[in-house]
């Protein structure tokens, strides 16, 4: 059960408040339910923003006692500030999921967001480089140095992989099993899945591993694969984010190239060279299999992009 009960708690004054039981509510249902740290965190923020709307005078309710109605005026009023759909859409799903924590729970009775559908999103189409872009992206790092060794390393990974960036840089040096090619990571939902690494990918592991690793494991005792040059801590998401951007850079790519690029690159390139869907999807980590299919997408409109340049009756 949810440490906060109706019984037990005294309905706030002001925002403030709410707000800090809301984001611990949230903090409890993160943790049972197994969510990332990001995702958590964009919940946690989603219901306490919501929690401060029930607050408001003219509605004067809390998180236990919200209603269907409080749920549409809620969304109506976060789409009047002109939110993107992206956002209106993660709100209900971030309420829908805490309220679902909570009848689990018996924290209420019934879940306010049921029958409520989510803002009708616009199609998006993954960005993906041609085969070509991708590995001249992967191979932008040819030097000797440590840090050079280690990027190298982290491209090949990204491409070969399909790895998330949050899952390639909590990756544990025991996650990865060269001699059986394959290595484990822990994605969305703490769930684990395995992957498997292709030669280019191991060679440059390896080499990291004898000539770059050390360097950077200054305290001797690291157990990240992959260490920043600070004091061989690990590397966190904004620096992993401009690793990918120089790299696209000494390639010659301008575009809007970041970590989930080359994961996109993976799938739809396995999917055009004749890989079935699911194992994508299995490599990939996605619960639903509707996610994967928008690579389907991608590839259809690489044929027609083909045709349309070359058929002579186009």
């Amino acid at each position: 059960m949810p440490t906060t009960s109706r019984e037990n708690r005294r309905r706030p004054s002001s925002p403030a408040p709410e707000r800090t039981e809301a984001a611990e509510l949230a903090a409890q249902m993160a943790l049972a339910l197994g969510l990332s740290a990001n995702t958590g965190a964009a919940y946690r923020r989603d219901v306490s923003i919501f929690a401060t709307f029930l607050s408001q005078p003219q509605r004067g309710r809390d998180l236990l006692d919200a209603t269907r109605r409080d749920v549409l005026d809620f969304i109506a009023a976060e789409r009047d500030r002109r939110l993107a759909p992206t956002t209106l859409s993660r709100r209900l799903m971030a309420l829908r999921t805490f309220y679902g924590w909570l009848v689990g729970e018996g924290a209420v009775k019934n879940n306010p967001t049921e029958a409520i559908e989510r803002p009708k999103l616009p199609r998006h189409l993954p960005d993906c480089l041609t085969e070509e872009q991708a590995a001249a992206i992967v191979s932008a790092f040819d030097g000797d140095k440590p840090l050079d060794l280690r990027n190298r390393a982290m491209m090949e990974l990204l491409y070969a992989c399909g790895l998330r960036a949050s899952e390639l840089i909590s990756l544990r040096l025991d996650d990865v099993n060269l001699p059986e090619a394959m290595l484990r990571c822990i994605g969305k939902g703490s769930k684990e899945r395995v992957v498997p690494i292709g030669q280019s990918a191991i060679g440059a592991i390896v080499r990291y591993l004898e000539a770059g690793r050390p360097a950077l494991d200054k305290e001797r005792g690291a157990v990240c694969l992959f260490l920043s040059s600070r004091g061989g801590k690990p590397l966190t998401r904004q620096m992993l984010w401009n690793i990918v951007v120089e790299a696209a850079k000494k390639a010659g790519i301008w575009g809007h190239v970041h970590p989930h690029t080359l994961r996109h690159c993976f799938a739809s390139h396995l999917l055009s060279h004749g890989a079935g869907i699911r194992p994508i999807q299995e490599m990939l980590g996605h619960a639903d299999i509707a996610t994967t299919q928008i690579y389907t997408h991608v590839d259809v409109e690489r044929v027609l992009d083909v045709h349309r340049k070359f058929h002579p009756r186009r």
